[in-house]
């Protein structure tokens, strides 16, 4: 999935500062100010180790998700049996 190596600059629209907050998978700026976004981009572009953690962040949080959907398909085949 292409989600799980994308570091993610969201507006602080409540349910994404939400999901990001959970995860630390990147950070909120004021969707209004591009010196704000742009200083966000830039401090993960200075700061590798921290990009890296986010990356990490973002991967495990994806694999989770998508192991639980194939899980859950799994078991609904399974439930109508053969």
């Amino acid at each position: 999935m292409v989600l799980d190596s994308i570091k993610f600059v969201v507006g602080d629209i409540r349910n994404w500062a939400l999901v990001q907050g959970m995860i630390e998978c990147g950070t909120t700026v004021d969707s209004l100010d591009p010196k704000e976004i742009a200083e966000a981009i830039e401090h993960f572009l200075d700061h590798p180790r921290i990009r890296h953690k986010i990356s990490e962040n973002g991967r495990r949080a994806v694999r989770k998700n998508e192991e639980k959907k194939l899980l859950g398909l799994y078991e609904g085949l399974l439930a109508k049996g053969p």
